[in-house]
């Protein structure tokens, strides 16, 4: 059984490389991954395994920038990992997370989603697709496949609590991928009044407690 690959990347490069761990129970998809991925100069995989606590220890020894997982793992599922991973978000070296599955459930998706996953994609799209995505999760947005944002939308039913327009304004922003500064900058107000109107909206909306999750909350409403 394959637990572990790992590459060794000089110090001088580092700085210029988005560092990814995979974990996928497959090896024909974990070396799918890293054959594609690393033809790409700015990509590299630092770290594979096809079990859940073998990828927890090696994003915490290797400190990577994403992580693409799928769902189901041996030893501790995704949504396990993402949600260990996920506690300790006050570090600055948390990896941000794309799910790369075939579940397609309502299950799985938000159970990934909530657990803290910046995006979602299923094992038809293609590989363009992958790295794509994989370069959006790196550049704070959030990635989903067509398919998975049409199983939101019946997922959640629309939600009773009323939001202020500005409130609204500022999750439809931050589900664009915007960080606080930005979304400042646009609207004309401070980053601290951003993160006051996040913090009032995510009061209201039990259920949104990430980008994703802004994502598909703003989807399925339709809020624009």
């Amino acid at each position: 059984m394959e637990i572990l690959k790992e590459v060794s990347i000089p110090a001088s490069a580092r700085q210029k490389l988005t560092r990814i761990v995979i974990a996928d129970r497959f090896p024909v998809i974990r070396n799918g991954i890293r054959y594609e991925v690393e033809k790409r100069e700015h990509l590299a995989v630092v770290g594979m395994s096809d079990q859940g606590d073998v990828a927890l220890d090696l994003v915490h020894r290797l400190k990577p920038d994403i992580l693409v997982t799928d769902v189901t793992l041996n030893s501790m599922n995704g949504i396990q990992l993402a949600r260990q991973l996920m506690s300790h978000q006050a570090q600055a070296d948390a990896p941000r997370i794309l799910v790369f599955s075939e579940q397609r459930d309502k299950h799985h998706i938000w159970g990934m989603l909530s657990a803290g996953a910046s995006g979602y994609l299923l094992k038809n799209e293609t590989i363009h697709m992958l790295i794509l995505a994989i370069e959006a999760v790196c550049r704070g947005e959030v990635a989903l496949s067509q398919s998975v944002q049409a199983t939101l939308v019946g997922l959640i039913p629309s939600l009773n609590q009323t939001l202020s327009q500005r409130e609204k304004d500022i999750l439809v922003l931050l589900g664009r991928g915007l960080n606080n500064q930005e979304i400042g900058e646009i609207l004309q107000i401070s980053e601290s009044t951003v993160n006051h109107h996040i913090s009032k909206a995510y009061h209201k909306l039990p259920t949104v407690r990430s980008r994703a999750e802004a994502v598909a909350w703003t989807h399925i409403n339709q809020i624009k």
